[in-house]
């Protein structure tokens, strides 16, 4: 099960999905070569405990530097343009949903509210806290900039965050 995809370029693109799997083509989708599993590995019943949990969502600051978030909390880092991956430490073990490149920070979110954010090309992340009442909610979509940050979620709602205030959109 493939979740997201993202292209650099015209030619240059990445696919993230199911047991860590990261795809990547040189040649605009006509060839996808998988970069970080090989299909005997994932089939193998004793290799599935070592294989890196789903990958719903990717995104890159530069054509070097990448991020790709997922389940667990599961936080994955490129600074070679995408030919080796990386774990990072999370503050959490929520699954995270989306990762955003936003005005040069780097955002992701998830389950239970989870929001977290990275100054420094996704080398650390620190933990948003959200007000209880929309905290509840699973995100699944970011965008917006550094300040105006809007959250689409579960219920259909969207929730503005703005210079570290949040609230319900109207």
């Amino acid at each position: 099960l493939l979740e997201a995809v993202k292209f650099l370029d015209e030619k240059r693109g990445f696919i993230v999905g199911e047991f860590g799997s990261i795809l990547v083509t040189s040649d605009g989708g006509a060839i996808w070569k998988c970069i970080t599993k090989r299909e005997a590995d994932i089939l193998d019943i004793g290799s599935l405990g070592k294989t890196r949990p789903t990958l719903y969502s990717l995104d890159f600051q530069d054509d070097k530097t990448g991020v790709a978030v997922g389940v667990g909390g599961c936080i994955l880092r490129t600074q070679d343009g995408g030919e080796t991956w990386q774990d990072v430490p999370s503050p959490t073990v929520n699954h995270l949903y989306r990762v955003k490149v936003l005005d040069g920070e780097i955002y992701a979110t998830g389950l239970r509210g989870t929001l977290l954010k990275s100054e420094d090309k996704g080398q650390s992340w620190e933990l948003t806290h959200l007000p209880r009442k929309i905290s509840l909610n699973w995100y699944y979509g970011i965008a917006g900039n550094s300040q105006n940050l809007l959250l689409a979620g579960e219920t259909g709602e969207v929730v503005t965050t703005q210079l570290n205030r949040v609230c319900p959109a109207e």
